[in-house]
């Protein structure tokens, strides 16, 4: 797949998105379904033959960069494996504009990714899938008040308490991570963390 671009959540909004995805989960006799992954908006992506240096990516993202405001849409069941279940994300103008900025200064088409801006729970075999596995996936979380569905927007919680507290209804993309996604799922590798104000890089 090559590298990509993601925008990432803040360490405790990371943890509680994690226990909303697990919550989700059923059960697969095929290895596929339901890998690991950390929780993310892909801005863009791009062949590892492109041979970009991560000194350009760096210097790509501007210095001044503040955290990027996040907000949930809808929940959907996709059509393919890497949007089986996913959250939708309003298209922020700055989140737009940040998007073109890096495609642009990285010298790649400035097109967004199939169903950008999103965030996917879940990661689904099509076999599963066609057995209504992706179906399932969102009506536990339904069931087990993991999910609260508005007009316009939809929020997520890691508890099930029945309160009106602890709603996420989306965040702060706080890091920027550059990730390569060659190989099995739970091998891709954190190549960078560019943290937004970009202070301090760190190195994996």
């Amino acid at each position: 797949m090559g590298i990509a671009i993601w925008l990432v959540p803040s360490g405790q909004d990371t943890l509680e998105l994690k226990n909303v995805m697990r919550a989700g989960m059923g059960k697969s006799h095929l290895t596929s379904s339901y890998p690991t992954f950390d929780p993310h908006i892909t801005v863009t992506s791009f062949p590892s033959s492109h041979n970009i240096p991560l000194s350009t990516i760096r210097a790509a993202v501007p210095e001044s960069q503040g955290p990027i405001p996040i907000e949930f849409e809808s929940i959907k069941i996709g059509d393919c494996f890497f949007r089986s279940v996913y959250i939708t994300v309003k298209p922020d103008a700055a989140l737009l504009a940040f998007q073109e900025h890096i495609q642009t200064a990285l010298g790649l088409e400035c097109k967004a990714p199939v169903s950008f801006p999103h965030l996917s729970l879940c990661y689904i075999d099509e076999e599963d899938a066609r057995n209504g596995e992706r179906t399932r996936f969102i009506r536990k979380l339904e069931d087990t008040g993991k999910v609260m569905k508005e007009i316009g927007a939809v929020g997520v919680r890691d508890t099930g308490n029945g309160h009106e507290e602890g709603w996420m209804w989306g965040f702060e993309a706080s890091e920027i991570w550059v990730v390569a996604c060659d190989g099995p799922i739970e091998r891709w590798s954190i190549l960078v963390k560019i943290p937004m104000i970009k202070s301090v890089v760190l190195e994996h």
